[in-house]
């Protein structure tokens, strides 16, 4: 990455965060979600508004480097040595004078960053509660990927509300099951993926998804899930057609709880194709 100045500052920053994507994020994903900030964070929206002006410009930068695949890589490495630096591990910059904090506002998106990377390390209920009162989609993404997150927390109307939080959520082992059962009426694809594949969604959570959703992927899940029933597997089976659904056709029929008049349908449809 260039050592300029812009390229300093962006060292010390959680670029994903900042554009609320994972960091196996596609290019595309990256260029949805820059659009998607860049929206509400325009200065033609916000004029006089300093504080936008600076996060439009942040995402705008971030974009710039998670979209050069060189770039990218080097971020990567970077970030890599400052999250092993936080774990404890020896990194080159380990013996640096840190420098003073400047004090932000907690909408500031510096000061933003560091709360989600406090959110990150606290193992305290009550930090992570009171941090969680700065209404950050940043920071409370940062709080559910905590194993410290207080189990209430995930009972959040705003976990169900923004796709970000619920796919955090639905990526944690202990989420409550009936806030999967929530998350499973998202149209968001990745947030009914990691809803699908979670060990602890219910049969309800299940049919709701495979109601929705036409994505193959999203559907195999649900017909290898432990918890589908024939009522989940026979809504999954509408999906099966042609060699393209082939596979998952293979997964309905190997399930325990297919039901004959499914398993014949699916056989009568794609013949030779499935055993």
């Amino acid at each position: 990455m260039r050592t300029s100045g812009s390229a300093a500052r962006l060292r010390h920053l959680d670029l994903y965060a900042i554009l609320e994507v994972r960091p196996d994020a596609t290019f595309d994903a990256i260029r949805r979600a820059y659009r998607r900030g860049a929206l509400k964070s325009h200065p033609d929206r916000h004029p006089g508004d300093k504080e936008a002006a600076d996060r439009f410009l942040l995402l705008t930068q971030a974009r710039d480097v998670l979209l050069n695949p060189e770039a990218r890589q080097a971020y990567d490495q970077l970030r890599d040595g400052m999250v092993g630096a936080g774990r404890g591990e020896t990194t080159a910059d380990s013996s640096s004078v840190r420098r003073p904090v400047r004090k932000t506002s907690a909408n500031d998106p510096l000061n933003e960053q560091r709360l989600a990377a406090k959110a990150q390390r606290s193992r305290s209920s009550a930090e992570l509660s009171a941090l969680w009162r700065v209404n950050s989609t940043v920071v409370r993404a940062a709080i559910l990927r905590n194993v410290a997150c207080p189990i209430s927390l995930f009972s959040e109307p705003c976990v169900t509300e923004h796709w970000m939080l619920g796919l955090e959520a639905a990526h944690r082992a202990s989420c409550p099951v009936d806030v999967l059962e929530k998350l499973a009426f998202s149209f968001e694809r990745s947030v009914a993926l990691a809803v699908a594949s979670h060990p602890a969604a219910s049969s309800t959570a299940l049919t709701t998804i495979a109601a929705r959703h036409r994505d193959l992927p999203i559907l195999h899940a649900v017909a290898t899930h432990r918890n589908a029933g024939p009522d989940v597997l026979r809504e999954v089976s509408r999906a099966v057609r042609g060699p393209r659904s082939a596979a998952l056709g293979s997964a309905v029929l190997s399930h325990p709880s297919c039901p004959p008049d499914v398993a014949q349908r699916i056989r009568s449809r794609l013949g030779n194709m499935v055993a």
